[in-house]
């Protein structure tokens, strides 16, 4: 048993979560608000450091799982907020930290999300020179940003809404970043690693085949928010990010077909 401090409550973050408490370890989820997650919950803020001292304390290994959305969110977060956790990581001794982020980041990407995640890996090495650092591509599953509201429409019999149709992915089931993030919380991977999903699909395509699985129809929202410059530039650029999954020794990735295959059955009624 170990006992974990989880800095981010988004999607990655209470997966990984449950992943730990599942095999037995203490798991401190720190966060500004509550979060439903199989952990202890504590108050803090990674910009600020708000909470971060008592909220740290005990851990035997610290993981960065925040993550801004738009805005000045992208660097506070993405940045301040990393390099906020490895100063109370390493006055706490600290030694075990990993940082996850988007696949593909680069100092030279178009993308402030990529961008971001290059400098906050090039600040916290300097301050843990232990660190690894893990990049993600989009994951789906339930609970996840983007099938999870689909899912729940097909199961009640309800049209999928798709946004952004046009955009493409290459996304990694979520049972699959479970065991990888396990393995990088256990200091199984490289220092530096990135990940993808085992084929490229559409919003369309994954809203296809989700549609034809349920027997329900899909139909697009007119007046859908447009994707920002910024989404569409890191998602293009995640694309084109080298794949380490082969390097790893893991099992190999499940595609959405095979995802979609083992979900339950639709009801006739």
């Amino acid at each position: 048993m170990i006992r974990v401090a989880i800095v981010g409550a988004g999607p990655v973050g209470r997966l990984l979560a449950r992943a730990l408490s599942e095999r037995g370890d203490r798991v401190a989820l720190l966060s500004p608000r509550p979060v439903e997650a199989p952990a202890f919950w504590m108050c803090a803020d990674a910009v600020s450091g708000r909470g971060l001292r008592s909220g740290l304390s005990g851990a035997e290994v610290v993981v960065y799982a925040a993550a801004g959305q738009r805005g000045r969110d992208i660097e506070d977060v993405g940045i301040r907020g990393a390099e906020q956790v490895c100063r109370a990581a390493r006055r706490a001794g600290i030694e075990r930290a990993l940082l996850l982020g988007p696949v593909g980041a680069s100092s030279r990407a178009t993308s402030r999300h990529l961008q971001a995640h290059a400098f906050a890996i090039e600040a916290c090495t300097r301050r843990l020179p232990g660190l690894r650092t893990l990049g993600l591509p989009p994951l789906f599953g339930r609970d996840d940003h983007l099938l999870s509201p689909w899912l729940a429409r097909a199961e009640r019999g309800r049209s999928l809404r798709v946004r952004h149709g046009k955009l493409a992915l290459r996304p990694l089931w979520a049972g699959d970043a479970r065991a990888l993030l396990l393995a990088a919380v256990d200091g199984q991977i490289p220092e530096r690693a990135g990940v993808q999903g085992p084929e490229e699909l559409t919003v369309s395509a994954l809203a296809d085949k989700l549609s034809a699985r349920y027997g329900v129809p899909r139909s697009p929202l007119l007046r859908a928010r447009r994707p920002s410059p910024e989404e569409r530039a890191c998602l293009r650029e995640q694309l084109t990010a080298p794949d380490g999954w082969g390097d790893l020794g893991l099992p190999e990735r499940a595609t959405f077909d095979q995802w979609l295959a083992r979900q339950p059955a639709p009801d006739p009624h």
